[in-house]
């Protein structure tokens, strides 16, 4: 098994530097290529061959392009709104730690209390316009 790798490896090898010492040989227009009835269909028109690729490059690298500005964009928002959570919590922290002057800092019981006496109060105000209105009607019978 080892031994038909090797022999595998070996050819490969083998045939790569034939290809390109006739590539060597077509670049430096040592080699004419043969038009026609008589070119062989291993030869190829290097011209050609180079316009292809050149044209992929370019397709595929406006698609590279597309997805890294894509990716950035996204991973640009991310990394916003990250930053800005832990802004805001870094904020808190320091509220709650009272490290930032003039703060005031509110437990949650201040804050039910307030609730609380918001809501009494908005009650009050009910009740007085309903007596208001009670009395006026009253008075004009």
């Amino acid at each position: 098994m080892q031994i038909a790798f090797l022999l595998l490896f070996i050819s490969l090898i083998g045939m790569i530097t034939i290809v390109g010492k006739k590539m060597e040989f077509v670049k430096k227009r040592n080699v004419t290529l043969l038009e026609g009835e008589n070119s062989s269909p291993l030869l190829f028109d290097v011209k050609r061959l180079e316009d292809i690729f050149m044209r992929s490059v370019k397709k595929y690298g406006y698609a590279i392009l597309f997805i890294v500005l894509r990716l950035y964009i996204r991973y640009a928002n991310l990394l916003k709104r990250k930053s800005l959570e832990l802004a805001k919590k870094i904020e808190d922290r320091l509220k709650k730690s009272k490290f930032l002057p003039g703060t005031e800092v509110k437990t949650e019981k201040e804050y039910r209390v307030n609730k609380y006496l918001k809501m009494i109060s908005e009650y009050q105000v009910k009740i007085r316009k309903m007596r208001e209105k009670i009395r006026e009607e009253e008075r004009v019978e």
